[in-house]
């Protein structure tokens, strides 16, 4: 019964994150299964992408929130593999601003693709073995205003479903590329679509 309520819970979460979880007989269940709340849950999300050893990719609608972008960047400069896949059609440019501070220290960083009509996921894999996913942004207002829900899940099929469909996007995502652009007074660098 207990595995069941897991599974559940996890779709639910895996659903307001953007996916659609089929049920599986043959799943293997999760190590563990934590509910993360905001305001809070950037203390959780630190903790767990200190805790990478090889990699972290993430899929987000929004990134702004500083605290997380230097976390990210640490994580690279460690020499842990870094990926960021973020919604190019986000209005405002958060997200303009997080690729070009991003892509400056060496993080890899891409546009999801288009083909979509947004990609509104919200999770990060670490070292292929844990997931953090769930409603918040990863923004100001998601981790420390908004009250928002997340899970983080070690272990298990969700997990290596996460990262699948990481893969699969990562694939059809578009590299983020400085271009100048020329104004009267001097040239002025801008982060977009290729």
């Amino acid at each position: 019964m207990k595995d069941m309520a897991v599974t559940a819970l996890i779709a639910v979460v895996a659903f307001t994150a953007g996916f659609a979880l089929q049920p599986n007989p043959n799943q293997t269940c999760a190590e563990s299964v934590d509910a993360v709340f905001s305001p809070g849950a950037d203390d959780e999300l630190y903790a767990l992408l200190e805790s990478a050893n090889r990699s972290i990719d993430v899929e987000l609608f929004q990134l702004s929130y500083e605290p997380l972008l230097n976390e990210l960047t640490r994580a690279h400069e460690r020499g842990i593999h870094v990926r960021v896949i973020l919604e190019p059609r986000l209005e405002g440019d958060d997200n303009i601003e997080a690729a070009s501070f991003l892509t400056e220290r060496g993080v890899e960083v891409r546009w999801a693709s288009l083909s979509f009509a947004r990609t509104h996921s919200k999770f990060a894999v670490v070292d292929g073995s844990v997931v953090f996913a769930g409603s918040p942004n990863w923004s100001y207002s998601g981790m420390r205003k908004n009250r928002e829900a997340a899970l983080i899940v070690k272990g298990g099929s969700a997990v290596r479903e996460f990262a699948r469909v990481f893969e699969e996007d990562w694939k059809i995502a578009k590299p983020v590329r400085r271009y100048p652009i020329s104004s009267d007074s001097d040239t002025l660098g801008r982060w977009r679509l290729e």
